[in-house]
Protein backbone atom coordinates (compact mmCIF):
# COMPACT_ATOMS: atom_id res chain seq x y z
CA UNK A 1 0.00 0.00 0.00
CA UNK A 2 1.27 3.24 -0.98
CA UNK A 3 1.52 5.97 1.75
CA UNK A 4 -1.40 8.01 0.96
CA UNK A 5 -3.96 5.46 0.91
CA UNK A 6 -2.42 4.23 3.88
CA UNK A 7 -2.71 7.79 5.38
CA UNK A 8 -6.75 7.91 4.41
CA UNK A 9 -7.31 4.54 6.33
CA UNK A 10 -5.44 5.40 9.40
CA UNK A 11 -7.47 8.65 9.36
CA UNK A 12 -11.18 6.48 9.17
CA UNK A 13 -9.91 4.21 11.99
CA UNK A 14 -8.74 7.51 13.39
CA UNK A 15 -11.45 9.64 13.01
CA UNK A 16 -13.76 7.32 14.42
CA UNK A 17 -11.62 5.55 17.35
CA UNK A 18 -13.51 7.30 19.69
CA UNK A 19 -16.76 5.91 19.14
CA UNK A 20 -15.08 2.61 18.52
CA UNK A 21 -13.46 2.19 21.74
CA UNK A 22 -16.82 3.21 23.54
CA UNK A 23 -18.87 0.33 21.55
CA UNK A 24 -15.70 -1.85 22.83
CA UNK A 25 -15.87 -1.25 26.08
CA UNK A 26 -19.63 -1.83 26.06
CA UNK A 27 -20.02 -4.70 24.53
CA UNK A 28 -17.47 -6.08 26.60
CA UNK A 29 -19.51 -5.73 29.64
CA UNK A 30 -21.82 -8.54 28.43
CA UNK A 31 -20.61 -12.31 29.82
CA UNK A 32 -20.62 -14.46 26.93
CA UNK A 33 -20.85 -17.23 28.83
CA UNK A 34 -24.22 -16.30 30.47
CA UNK A 35 -27.40 -17.28 28.49
CA UNK A 36 -29.02 -14.03 29.75
CA UNK A 37 -26.12 -11.81 29.36
CA UNK A 38 -25.16 -13.08 25.75
CA UNK A 39 -29.00 -13.02 25.02
CA UNK A 40 -28.99 -9.37 25.76
CA UNK A 41 -26.06 -9.03 23.74
CA UNK A 42 -27.34 -10.23 20.55
CA UNK A 43 -30.90 -8.21 21.38
CA UNK A 44 -28.52 -4.98 21.07
CA UNK A 45 -27.31 -5.72 17.91
CA UNK A 46 -30.44 -6.94 16.65
CA UNK A 47 -31.73 -3.02 17.39
CA UNK A 48 -29.25 -2.12 15.14
CA UNK A 49 -27.72 -4.68 12.75
CA UNK A 50 -31.21 -5.05 10.43
CA UNK A 51 -31.66 -1.43 9.80
CA UNK A 52 -28.63 -0.67 8.73
CA UNK A 53 -28.18 -3.80 6.34
CA UNK A 54 -31.64 -2.87 5.13
CA UNK A 55 -30.96 0.71 4.36
CA UNK A 56 -27.15 -0.31 3.08
CA UNK A 57 -29.14 -3.29 0.73
CA UNK A 58 -31.86 -0.44 -0.61
CA UNK A 59 -29.42 2.34 -0.72
CA UNK A 60 -27.33 -0.01 -3.23
CA UNK A 61 -23.58 0.26 -2.15
CA UNK A 62 -22.78 -3.12 -0.54
CA UNK A 63 -23.94 -5.20 -3.57
CA UNK A 64 -23.16 -9.19 -3.47
CA UNK A 65 -22.96 -8.55 1.01
CA UNK A 66 -23.44 -11.69 3.05
CA UNK A 67 -26.34 -9.90 5.51
CA UNK A 68 -26.04 -11.09 8.90
CA UNK A 69 -29.65 -10.39 9.82
CA UNK A 70 -31.30 -13.56 9.72
CA UNK A 71 -28.40 -15.92 11.37
CA UNK A 72 -29.11 -13.12 14.60
CA UNK A 73 -32.63 -13.46 14.40
CA UNK A 74 -31.71 -17.30 14.37
CA UNK A 75 -29.71 -17.07 17.51
CA UNK A 76 -32.37 -15.48 18.98
CA UNK A 77 -34.93 -17.67 18.69
CA UNK A 78 -32.45 -20.30 19.97
CA UNK A 79 -32.09 -18.86 23.18
CA UNK A 80 -36.18 -18.04 23.04
CA UNK A 81 -35.30 -14.42 23.03
CA UNK A 82 -37.36 -12.01 21.55
CA UNK A 83 -36.90 -10.10 18.57
CA UNK A 84 -35.92 -6.10 20.04
CA UNK A 85 -37.82 -3.07 18.24
CA UNK A 86 -35.33 -1.53 15.86
CA UNK A 87 -33.67 1.55 16.82
CA UNK A 88 -34.79 4.64 15.20
CA UNK A 89 -32.45 6.25 12.71
CA UNK A 90 -32.45 8.85 9.81
CA UNK A 91 -29.32 8.63 7.77
CA UNK A 92 -27.81 10.81 5.61
CA UNK A 93 -28.33 9.79 1.94
CA UNK A 94 -24.85 10.25 0.68
CA UNK A 95 -22.42 7.59 -0.58
CA UNK A 96 -19.67 8.14 1.51
CA UNK A 97 -21.82 8.23 4.73
CA UNK A 98 -23.05 4.68 3.76
CA UNK A 99 -19.23 3.74 2.97
CA UNK A 100 -18.98 4.62 6.50
CA UNK A 101 -21.56 2.96 7.86
CA UNK A 102 -20.57 -0.75 5.75
CA UNK A 103 -17.23 -0.19 7.32
CA UNK A 104 -18.52 -0.53 10.62
CA UNK A 105 -20.60 -3.45 9.40
CA UNK A 106 -18.19 -5.28 7.99
CA UNK A 107 -15.37 -4.58 10.80
CA UNK A 108 -17.68 -5.85 13.29
CA UNK A 109 -17.91 -9.52 11.51
CA UNK A 110 -13.74 -9.47 12.39
CA UNK A 111 -14.71 -8.76 15.74
CA UNK A 112 -18.19 -11.73 15.83
CA UNK A 113 -15.58 -13.67 14.90
CA UNK A 114 -13.08 -13.40 17.58
CA UNK A 115 -16.05 -13.17 20.09
CA UNK A 116 -17.44 -16.17 18.90
CA UNK A 117 -14.46 -18.40 20.42
CA UNK A 118 -15.62 -16.42 23.99
CA UNK A 119 -19.12 -18.21 23.61
CA UNK A 120 -20.18 -20.59 25.61
CA UNK A 121 -20.13 -23.93 23.75
CA UNK A 122 -23.71 -24.36 24.78
CA UNK A 123 -25.02 -21.08 23.11
CA UNK A 124 -25.73 -20.34 19.67
CA UNK A 125 -23.31 -18.34 17.51
CA UNK A 126 -24.40 -18.37 13.68
CA UNK A 127 -24.28 -14.52 13.81
CA UNK A 128 -20.39 -14.08 15.26
CA UNK A 129 -19.23 -16.87 13.27
CA UNK A 130 -20.68 -15.39 10.63
CA UNK A 131 -17.45 -13.92 9.30
CA UNK A 132 -15.55 -12.99 6.41
CA UNK A 133 -15.09 -15.30 3.46
CA UNK A 134 -10.97 -16.21 3.22
CA UNK A 135 -9.29 -13.11 2.14
CA UNK A 136 -12.97 -10.70 3.13
CA UNK A 137 -11.82 -8.20 5.32
CA UNK A 138 -8.67 -7.70 3.14
CA UNK A 139 -10.51 -7.58 0.39
CA UNK A 140 -12.95 -4.71 1.77
CA UNK A 141 -10.09 -3.07 2.86
CA UNK A 142 -8.46 -3.21 -0.50
CA UNK A 143 -11.74 -1.54 -1.78
CA UNK A 144 -12.26 1.00 0.92
CA UNK A 145 -8.51 2.26 0.39
CA UNK A 146 -9.13 2.51 -3.48
CA UNK A 147 -12.38 4.53 -2.86
CA UNK A 148 -10.89 6.89 -0.33
CA UNK A 149 -8.06 7.26 -2.44
CA UNK A 150 -9.85 9.06 -5.70
CA UNK A 151 -12.26 10.82 -2.56
CA UNK A 152 -12.19 14.40 -2.15
CA UNK A 153 -12.12 15.65 1.54
CA UNK A 154 -15.90 16.37 1.70
CA UNK A 155 -16.69 12.54 0.39
CA UNK A 156 -13.76 11.21 3.14
CA UNK A 157 -16.18 13.64 5.46
CA UNK A 158 -19.22 11.65 4.39
CA UNK A 159 -17.57 8.20 5.54
CA UNK A 160 -16.20 9.34 8.88
CA UNK A 161 -19.50 10.51 9.66
CA UNK A 162 -21.46 7.27 8.33
CA UNK A 163 -18.62 5.36 10.65
CA UNK A 164 -19.31 7.53 13.85
CA UNK A 165 -23.16 7.73 13.42
CA UNK A 166 -23.04 3.42 13.16
CA UNK A 167 -20.86 3.02 15.98
CA UNK A 168 -23.39 5.17 17.96
CA UNK A 169 -26.17 3.24 17.01
CA UNK A 170 -24.23 0.18 18.20
CA UNK A 171 -23.57 1.84 21.82
CA UNK A 172 -26.71 3.26 22.20
CA UNK A 173 -28.10 -0.37 21.83
CA UNK A 174 -25.70 -1.84 23.80
CA UNK A 175 -26.68 0.74 27.05
CA UNK A 176 -30.19 0.03 26.81
CA UNK A 177 -29.32 -3.67 26.43
CA UNK A 178 -26.91 -3.31 29.51
CA UNK A 179 -29.63 -1.66 31.36
CA UNK A 180 -32.44 -3.58 30.85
Amino acid sequence: MNSRSDSALVQLRRACRTEHDGVDQIFSAFDLQDQISYGRFLAAHARVVPVLERWLRDFGVAEGTDWRAAALSRDLQALQAVQPDEILWNPKTHDGYAVGVLYVLEGSRLGGKVLAAKVSSALPKEYLSSGHSNGGWPLFLGRLQNILEAADESYKAEVWAGAREAFALFASAGRAALSA
